[in-house]
């Protein structure tokens, strides 16, 4: 009885375990019925919802309570045995760092080779064009420095074997540094907090192996550099802003980590806008936790005042490139996404009669009447492409006043809308391709990985015909999702259902000093979707980050951690 009681009935279980239940029977009920278009109200499926609920509150709780008490077991061992954690000498760390990205690059190296140049999609062609051709204009989404690098490595590629390939191939490999060195440095941090060099092995193994980093890490696009770089930036805020060992380091050394965050950041926040408002997130993390653990008023202050001017350095930064190259700024729709297609839905689901006269009016002010022809419920592009920017940016309060008065006479509409939207993102049983279900697409089919043909001036040298079918097949087919294993570490949606319960059982056993990594990694994933659709590449740091993930059992299973 005593056990029952305390694994169900106290407070902080009661509330953490309801929440984390709760949006684990969100994430299978309404992703069921997305996913199987069954997506309508039965009188039954509110009773089915709380069973679910019931149920996964039953099996968290004693998930954390049994994982509790074996971390308890294992402390407990320790001290009785008198055991010490000795620091790790650097030198050792230094090697292992080394090792570690000796051994992720070369594990890379065979799909690099067998997709020779490289990955180069997703608006590399347009990144392409817009830096090498002067009369085309620099579109400010793209990160101009990354286009940069580009151009000057195509450069040396034409001068060194007369095709654009080569250059490609160095570019492709820029990537695959920056990923190995922001993966093994993770690994030894891994290490360096549990002391316990198989977890470093097994965070090693993951990164060399794991399908879905292994096709992004020869993949030219941006976001996969930024997503790499994003990793360093977490992992350098938390040994900066909560390691209490920081402040004991020698001050050459301190010095040199500070300017490498900045630098990291800065570059960071330059590769996506999303990786800004993650930054803006880390900053309010760190105010929330030093008070929290009520941290020095004047520490309070220097800290968040710091992390306020490093980010209006990287907005000064970001503008000040933008006018250098006189860029087009990039539109504000991108972040719209689920406000127009929640608004679209209703147009599109009851037609004329549900508007007034007025309330048309304005809508078809802001949306092409053309393109609700190419609604697609899984995809907010058709609708988002047919904005009127001109319209929205110069008066968007009637927008906001329309999509605020229908949301409260539609409410299910809504959460239909958004539902469909983002379900592939916390449903983990469905397909890891965002472009599958498509109806709104350029070509017949598109893969969330990579496409079938490079974008120019790219061209596959399909040095070896069969493993590029093997890697194709891998990118492509949809049911690789139901492979044991292969498909769960490929798949967003457990990505997801695992970092919430790792949160929630630091959070429930007050041990969650840690859980800061975490809070980072779950608000990048909630910006990301409002997105105008799901795609891995938009949740790499799930991926990326799993290792500290799944590490935090083992930090935050030791109190004194």
């Amino acid at each position: 009885m005593k056990k029952i009681k305390e694994l169900f009935f106290n407070k902080k279980a009661m509330i953490v375990g309801g929440i984390v239940s709760f949006l684990f029977s969100y994430s299978f009920f309404f992703g069921f019925l997305c996913h199987s278009d069954r997506y309508s109200f039965k009188p039954y499926q509110p009773f089915v919802f709380v069973l679910l609920w019931i149920g996964f509150f039953v099996l968290i709780n004693s998930g954390w309570y049994l994982l509790d008490l074996l971390f308890s077991r294992t402390e407990k061992k320790r001290e009785d045995t008198g055991e010490k954690e000795e620091p790790i000498p650097v030198k050792k760390l230094t090697v292992l760092f080394f090792a570690g990205f000796a051994a992720i690059i070369l594990a890379w190296i065979p799909c690099w080779l067998v997709s020779y140049p490289g990955f180069f999609v997703y608006d590399s062609g347009k990144e392409f064009v817009q830096i090498w051709y002067e009369d085309i204009p620099v579109w400010g989404r793209i990160p101009i420095i990354h286009s940069c690098i580009l151009k000057l490595l195509c450069q040396a590629g034409l001068k060194l074997s007369g095709n654009f390939n080569a250059g490609i191939a160095m570019f492709s490999w820029i990537h695959m540094i920056i990923g190995a060195i922001a993966f093994s440095y993770e690994s030894v941090f891994l290490y360096g907090y549990t002391k316990k060099i198989w977890i470093y092995i097994a965070s090693v193994l993951y990164f060399m192996f794991s399908p879905v980093i292994v096709l992004f890490s020869g993949c030219s696009n941006s976001t996969i550099f930024g997503s790499a770089l994003a990793v360093l930036m977490i992992l350098k805020f938390y040994e900066i802003f909560f390691d209490g060992s920081f402040a004991k380091k020698s001050k050459g050394f301190r010095i040199f980590e500070i300017i490498a965050f900045v630098m990291i950041s800065i570059l960071t926040c330059h590769s996506r806008s999303s990786f800004t408002s993650l930054f803006c997130a880390l900053t309010v993390i760190q105010l929330i936790f030093s008070l929290i653990r009520r941290a020095a008023l004047k520490r309070i202050i220097v800290n968040t005042v710091c992390l306020a001017v490093l980010l209006a350095g990287a907005f000064l930064f970001n503008r000040g490139i933008i006018l250098v190259f006189d860029a087009e700024t990039p539109p504000d729709s991108e972040l719209l996404s689920v406000p127009l297609q929640q608004l679209a839905n209703v147009y599109v689901k009851r037609g004329d009669e549900a508007f007034s006269k007025e309330d048309e009016d304005i809508l078809l002010n802001y949306y092409s009447a053309d393109h609700f022809q190419y609604f697609c419920y899984w995809c907010a592009d058709p609708i988002k492409l047919g904005l009127n920017e001109a319209e929205f940016d110069s008066n968007v309060l009637p927008f906001w006043k329309l999509w605020i008065k229908y949301g409260v006479k539609y409410p299910g509409d809504y959460l239909e809308a958004w539902n469909y939207l983002t379900y592939q993102a916390w449903y983990p049983l469905c397909e890891p391709d965002g472009y599958t279900r498509r109806n709104y697409v350029e070509s017949e089919y598109r893969s969330d990985f990579f496409k079938d043909n490079l974008e120019a001036p790219a061209e596959f040298a399909n040095l070896f015909p069969k493993a590029f079918e093997i890697v194709h097949w891998f990118s492509t087919e949809a049911y690789v999702h139901r492979i044991p294993f292969i498909g769960q570490i490929s798949t967003i949606g457990y990505q997801y259902l695992i970092l919430l319960f790792i949160l929630g059982f630091g959070l429930s056993k007050k041990r969650g000093r840690f859980t800061a990594l975490l809070w980072a990694n779950l608000f990048y994933f909630a910006v990301m979707l409002f997105a105008p659709l799901v795609l891995i590449r938009y949740h790499l740091i799930l991926f990326y980050l799993m290792p500290v993930t799944l590490g935090n059992l083992k930090i935050n299973g030791n109190t004194n951690s």
